[in-house]
């Protein structure tokens, strides 16, 4: 008998066919959805808006058994432009005759800082009438914040925005900042490798400091990418444990605030935004989270008070000129 390799297990997984009233239909999965997802249960206090929302589901990233991908959530909001970019991955129900697509993890988000981001589980519908694709169902909260439910509509075609000038150049821009694998066996040489449990906890540890928000407290212009920082508890010494990220890189793990400094040598990267991220693993007695950074650059010192809650992240923006 033949097996069917990886590649071929893999086209039959994106040409998925299902018998509906004697006849054969071909779902491509694969490639962009735009649309919306709409709240229609909120689990508690939500705001409506009538500036431009939406989401995309990009579907790409191929494995043996799952397709992968990445979502794109954006709005505006009081004329600014945020979003939030999630991994996800699809499985296909074969007696309810839907997509199932659970977003899985948080990759960059830039949501406005009073908003958390929500992991999505999608049930959806594809249909193919008068020669157009979409998906429509319903989704719940894959995430442990219970942001609620809703429904989901998607469909080929990017919808069309008349109220914000240009609006498509700062949606399709953040669909290039977190890259696919650009071959299936990119994922599927992964599986059987053996991850340590320490790697599982930081990516844990990572992906929970990438869904709070961002509250940006300074921004530094750089003529020199040499930095140094010194952290430490200008106040009462109340138990405050941080975490600091340079850059997505763990560079302080879980170390208590006191009144001795913690000291770190960063170098920043030109061309880009350089982001010193102050994690919140606990509040500390006194609520929030709070610490004094003294940052030496450009031959200059500069005095940060810096606050992180269960919410939100607080942010020193570094751009190398």
């Amino acid at each position: 008998m033949k097996q069917f390799s990886g590649k071929y297990m893999c086209r039959l997984l994106l040409l998925l066919l299902t018998i509906v009233g004697g006849q054969a239909k071909a779902q491509f999965i694969t490639g962009k959805w735009y649309g919306y997802s709409a709240i229609t249960q909120a689990a508690g206090y939500h705001v409506s808006s009538t500036e431009p929302a939406g989401d995309i589901l990009d579907i790409s990233g191929v494995d043996s058994a799952k397709i992968g991908g990445l979502s794109y959530q954006y709005y505006w909001f009081r004329g600014k432009f945020y979003y939030c970019i999630k991994s996800l991955e699809c499985a296909f129900d074969a007696g309810a005759k839907e997509w199932i697509i659970r977003e899985t993890a948080v990759k960059d988000n830039h949501l406005f800082y009073a908003h958390y981001a929500c992991l999505h589980t999608y049930r959806l519908h594809f249909t193919h009438y008068d020669n157009k694709d979409s998906l429509n169902g319903t989704w719940t909260a894959a995430s442990l914040d219970d942001c609620g439910s809703g429904i989901g509509k998607f469909a080929r075609t990017r919808p069309v925005y008349t109220h914000v000038k240009n609006a498509w150049d700062s949606i399709e821009a953040i669909t290039h900042i977190v890259s696919l694998p650009k071959q299936e066996n990119a994922i599927r040489n992964d599986l059987p490798q053996q991850i340590s449990q320490d790697k599982v906890k930081k990516e844990m540890a990572f992906q929970q400091m990438m869904a709070r928000s961002r509250t940006l407290i300074k921004a530094i212009p750089l003529q020199a990418p040499a930095i140094k920082v010194e952290i430490w508890d200008n106040g009462v010494i109340d138990g405050d444990n941080i975490s600091v990220y340079f850059n997505k890189e763990l560079v302080v793990n879980r170390k208590r605030l006191t009144a001795q400094p913690i000291v770190l040598e960063l170098m920043a990267v030109a061309g880009q935004e350089n982001e010193l991220i102050m994690y919140a693993n606990n509040l500390g007695d006194i609520p929030p989270n709070t610490a004094m950074m003294r940052v030496y650059a450009n031959n200059k010192q500069y005095e940060v008070e810096m606050s992180s809650d269960e919410r939100s992240n607080g942010i020193i923006r570094f751009t190398l000129e």
